[in-house]
């Protein structure tokens, strides 16, 4: 083992056993909600080297997978890692320390209140029956209980081994089995809660978790670990794929009520258009009557003025011929005369 590994090493085992105090338990189950895919020695390194990451992944997958570069200046994460007898020492970087390359974005899965009853009947076929789940906070409790009372013999059986040093050691089996149900139920809550963003602390408190400074060594305490986290990693596997399939189910819908509606919008501005197109030919159509009518009617009125007027030259003449003719006529008469 090289001294790095040795390093991070002894920095895993002092950390497992500093977390037994409730305040830092319940900071370090904030930090462990978002890693709920890691494994709790993974969770508990994260959280000592950086309990504000929200989201660690190793530097090929930061590039490869999600088309993010890893900062210079970024500071690892190392994970210990165990091959055989060898251990050695990987590296992840917290979301915070990448910059987006491409145009996609990460957005990690957030709860919403339409999922509510989604997330309840899908947490009730995986975790049984839940005796109170009138709202999301009671069924996570539900939840933790349930999962808690079905996985903790195993745990128990475990637990009996190894309490010896720790503030455990001289419980009968009974004020054992209560300590680490209360302790690892309240846990589980927590953390789905945090991940959920429901405000755990405002329902939690340090009575919750009164008994989590009796697994004050790195044995118990990774036995306790490890059952919160397999646990909580169960459900929120669940919440998350329910989520997923609801935003999914959402985005149709209101995908195929806006397809409906520009449907309608158009058939609107269409029938809209027809009219107008009507109006105008009609209108148009009008213009083009009214121009021949008026063309027309200025036709025969100047042909029947001209008509008028050589009608009226002609009985002028005729007129004045025959006044000439009646003259010399009469002339010729009183000639004879």
């Amino acid at each position: 083992m090289t001294d790095e590994t040795q390093r991070i090493f002894n920095l895993l085992q002092n950390s497992t056993q500093a977390i037994s105090d409730s305040g830092v338990w319940q900071y370090f189950l904030k930090t462990a909600a978002w890693h709920f895919k890691y494994s709790f020695n993974d969770q508990v390194l994260i959280f000592a080297q950086n309990s504000e990451a929200t989201a660690c992944a190793g530097m090929d997958d930061w590039v490869n997978k999600t088309k993010r570069w890893v900062k210079k200046d970024a500071r690892p994460i190392a994970l210990v890692r165990e091959n055989g007898n060898q251990y050695y020492l990987d590296y992840v970087f917290d979301i915070s320390d990448t910059s987006n390359f491409s145009k996609r974005e990460i957005k990690l899965w957030q709860y919403d209140n339409r999922y509510e009853s989604a997330v309840i009947q899908t947490l009730e076929r995986s975790f049984g029956k839940l005796k109170v789940k009138t709202s999301d906070i009671d069924a996570i409790i539900c939840v933790a209980n349930n999962a808690v009372n079905d996985r903790k013999d195993d745990y128990l059986r475990d637990l009996k081994y190894v309490k010896g040093d720790s503030l455990l050691s001289g419980l009968d089996n009974v004020n054992l089995d209560l300590r680490f149900r209360q302790t690892a139920a309240a846990s589980v809550a927590y953390m789905i809660m945090q991940r959920m963003g429901l405000q755990p602390d405002s329902t939690f408190d340090e009575y919750d978790f009164q008994y989590i400074r009796d697994f004050n060594t790195v044995e118990t305490m990774s036995i306790l670990g490890n059952a919160v986290s397999t646990i909580a990693e169960d459900a929120l596997r669940d919440i998350a794929k329910t989520i997923h399939f609801e935003q999914k189910k959402f985005a149709e819908k209101e995908n195929s009520v806006y397809n409906e509606n520009n449907k309608e919008k158009n058939s609107v501005q269409a029938e809209r258009t027809d009219e107008n197109d009507r109006n105008s030919n009609i209108h148009e159509s009008r213009r083009l009557q009214d121009t021949k009518s008026d063309s027309t009617d200025r036709g025969i009125s100047d042909r029947t003025n001209r008509s008028v007027a050589e009608i009226a030259r002609r009985i002028t003449a005729r007129k004045r011929l025959f006044d000439i003719l009646w003259r010399c006529y009469y002339r010729i008469c009183k000639g004879y005369s």
